[in-house]
């Protein structure tokens, strides 16, 4: 699971931006499920819920569920801190 990104200047025309988050580390591998985005003194942060099989994709009652962090100072490129 990833996330998507758009931005708008009147919320009414928008702009498809490169993907924000898609797995990757030992903490979403398998997906970057929900989460919020705020405006942290001019820094946008995204606090998701990274997901990891750990005994084979599609076993529910091996998943590990980590509460993650990526930061961006443009909106645009974003760093992986948790």
């Amino acid at each position: 699971m990833h996330w998507g990104h758009a931005t708008s200047d009147d919320m009414i025309h928008w702009q498809h931006e490169p993907i924000a988050l898609a797995p990757g580390d030992e903490n979403d591998k398998d997906g970057c499920f929900s989460g919020s985005a705020v405006d942290d003194n001019g820094v946008l942060s995204l606090i998701y819920t990274g997901h990891v099989w750990l005994d084979g994709a599609g076993n529910d009652d091996a998943i590990r569920e980590v509460q993650c962090l990526a930061t961006s100072r443009d909106g645009i490129h974003f760093e992986n801190r948790v």
